[in-house]
């Protein structure tokens, strides 16, 4: 097997992304608490953050596997005694579909989720009942409209985080983003590749793969050697209910290739470097059925 010799610059890669998320979650909390009421405001993924030195070391060690078909905003931390509320009227008129997900802050668990699947809403406020504690919001809005806008935000019933216009064109960014690789980023996920690769186990491998994946999204995933090309099965049943999205990221975790999915056959052109893969496929409704996503395949094609 041609990834065996790298598994113990795997393993030494493994250890170096823990050390560092460990740090990295230490600088974040210490951060959090010098800005204060700084975090009951919204913050977009976007150019304008990432100017910061500290952003793309905290994003490559939180949520390291870039969602490219999604406008991301997030906000927090912020303390919860009992209720959070959200405009979805907002969301609703921003996105054709959206989730809003909430983490325990600081250890990221997940807490709690509304999403454009739970619609049709008869009021502007959905509310959600929390347990007292620190938390972060991450809203994702998929086919956005052309006025967006992130939902204000209501705390144990008053007024807290304010709603904000988003530029439409705020996923821009990624097309400048591999600029920004260097060795640093190589090592901190130069071991998923070579996991996958060997075939790791799905215990070990999901965590680090997907640390804060969308709970309505079906995963699939891959490693793909440079001149590999991948061809797509989807079943008709499985695309009526879900919006499928690929991207294609380097070693280092930097988005090389990213489209949605619309047809039942579909394939690659071949890559121009080893790297690994997600295919996303998220529920459009509640009947979505989750097992047969599994009759996906993905095929790869070697010269």
């Amino acid at each position: 097997m041609d990834a065996v010799w790298e598994i113990p610059f795997a393993l030494a890669s493994f250890v170096f992304y823990k050390v560092m998320r460990v740090i990295m979650r230490c600088l974040v909390m210490l951060n959090s608490h010098m800005k204060g009421r700084k975090g009951y405001a919204w913050g977009v993924v976007s150019a304008e953050p990432l100017q910061l030195k500290i952003a793309l070391p905290a994003l490559m060690t939180t949520a390291p596997r870039w969602n490219t078909h999604a406008i991301i905003g997030g906000a927090g931390p912020f303390h919860v005694e009992r209720t959070i509320s959200f405009d979805v009227a907002a969301l609703q008129a921003s996105a054709g579909s959206w989730t809003v997900v909430l983490y325990s802050f600081p250890w990221q668990r997940f807490a709690g989720m509304l999403g454009s699947i739970d619609g049709p809403f008869e009021d502007r406020w959905r509310t959600l009942e929390l347990p007292p504690g620190t938390y972060n919001a991450v809203a994702r809005l998929y086919r956005r409209a052309e006025t967006i806008a992130l939902p204000e935000i209501r705390i144990d019933g008053e007024p807290a985080i304010a709603g904000r216009p988003v530029d439409p064109r705020t996923n821009d960014f990624y097309f400048d983003l591999p600029r920004r690789r260097g060795l640093f980023y190589l090592c901190l996920h130069f071991y998923i590749y070579t996991f996958l690769r060997v075939g790791a186990p799905r215990w070990l491998i999901e965590p680090e793969l997907l640390p804060m994946g969308n709970p309505e999204t079906v995963f699939k995933y891959g490693a793909v050697k440079r001149g590999e090309a991948l061809a797509f099965h989807i079943p008709p049943a499985v695309l009526a209910q879900h919006d499928v999205y690929f991207t294609l990221y380097t070693r280092d975790s930097f988005p090389a290739l990213w489209h949605p999915i619309a047809e039942p056959e579909s394939r690659t052109e071949p890559v121009a470097e080893s790297g690994f893969y997600l295919l996303r496929l998220h529920a459009l409704s509640h009947a979505a059925d989750r097992a047969a996503a599994g009759q996906v395949r993905i095929e790869t094609l070697r010269r």
